[in-house]
């Protein structure tokens, strides 16, 4: 079908696979642990202080949101607030 000019050239392909179908979830979460030790254990390349697996950065990312905040830029936190001023909200 046709999805329009922004999607029309995406070529993207999701195919999902029931993880526990040929074996019990365990011996797979433990067999994919084990592929994450040996991919983060390949030396990094120049440049880079690590090798990383899919999920990381957004793992790194949501442990420092949790941490620090949501950093929202200045001009956009005044904009909140002027909304909020606006609608007799304060913030």
């Amino acid at each position: 079908r046709y999805a329009g000019p922004i999607m029309r050239h995406q070529g993207v392909t999701i195919l999902t696979i029931k993880a526990d179908l040929f074996q019990p979830a365990a011996d797979y979460a433990r067999q994919l642990s084990q592929l994450r030790q040996s991919i983060r254990s390949v030396p990094p390349a120049p440049g880079f202080d690590e090798v990383l697996v899919p999920g990381d950065l957004e793992a790194s990312a949501r442990a420092a949101r949790q941490r620090d905040g949501i950093p929202i830029p200045d001009y956009t936190w005044q904009a909140i607030c002027e909304a909020a001023q606006s609608l007799g909200v304060d913030v």
